[in-house]
This record gives C-alpha cells, structure tokens and sequence, in this order.
C-alpha cells in the first residue's frame, strides 16, 4: 500500500481551512494559520502538494513560494486568493506557483486543481 498523500494547507480563515480539508478526504492534510507553522510542518514533514493563501494576515503566501523556490523545492503549490484578480494569476505563476484558484471556488476547482497537480503521483478517487 502506499504512503498517503501529504498536503499542506496554508490559511489563516479556520472556517475556510476546514472547508478545504473537507474537499480533501482521504489525504493526509496538515494545516497551518500562519507561515511560521508552515514553516515548522514543512521541516517534520515531506509534503506532496502545498496549497496557500496569498493573505495571511500580515504574511504572504507569495513569500513561502519564493523560498520554497530558492530552496529548490519542487513541490506543486496551488495558490488561493480573491485579491488582485487580473495580476495575481500572473504573478503566482512567474514566482513558481504550479497553478493559481481564484476565491470564491467550488470543491470540484479544488479537486480538480489537485489532480492535475498530484499526476502520476497518484489515481485520485475523490468523492
């Protein structure tokens, strides 16, 4: 059997994090409010798949882009965000994002965004 896919989730509106993680059964997701939580998930943990807020209160999900990045993690990471509509896509892909989800998404945006994100790492069989 194969290990579970570890997805880190990285957003600060708790309500919307659980909501996240609903769409996500049957992963093995980690959440994290803030960056510095992120940042201690990511040195326990070999994640498969990183999906962020770009707001964080008063942190970026850009920023954790950016290092993981310069760090030479090659990870997917899926950005969030309903700010900056027409830039923020851009700006998220040019920063190594591998794609961009722009608020407010359906489950089956989130779902989707993951399995073409996670391709060949798994069958996904999400309900």
């Amino acid at each position: 059997m194969a290990d579970p896919v570890k997805i880190l989730l990285v957003e600060d509106e708790s309500d919307l994090a659980k909501l996240i993680a609903s769409y996500l059964k049957g992963f093995d997701v980690k959440v994290a409010h803030q960056l510095e939580k992120a940042g201690r998930l990511m040195q326990e943990n070999q994640f498969d798949l990183i999906i962020t807020d770009v707001r964080l209160k008063e942190e970026s999900g850009l920023s954790l882009v950016r290092d993981l990045r310069g760090q030479k993690r090659t990870c997917p990471i899926i950005l969030i965000s309903g700010y900056d509509k027409d830039i923020m896509p851009i700006t998220a892909l040019m920063e190594g994002a591998f794609t961009f989800l722009e608020k407010p998404f359906q489950k089956n945006d989130v779902i989707d965004a993951v399995r073409v994100a996670l391709r060949g790492r798994l069958d996904l069989k999400v309900s």
